[in-house]
């Protein structure tokens, strides 16, 4: 390219591609996780005694 060296642009396809494999590893991570994951919530039964005022 005019008016850069020639070393800024194979510099910005190196960036480029970094953060590309970067974007792509977190999208993969994310999926696993997912899958992988266990998020449901633990259950267990409530019971609270609730006294009621006669009026």
């Amino acid at each position: 390219m005019r008016g850069q060296p020639e070393g800024t642009n194979r510099f910005m396809k190196y960036i480029f591609r970094l953060v590309l494999i970067l974007v792509l590893l977190a999208a993969i991570a994310v999926v696993a996780y997912a899958y992988i994951g266990d998020m449901s919530p633990q259950r267990a039964p409530v019971s609270e005694p609730v006294e009621l005022e006669a009026a």
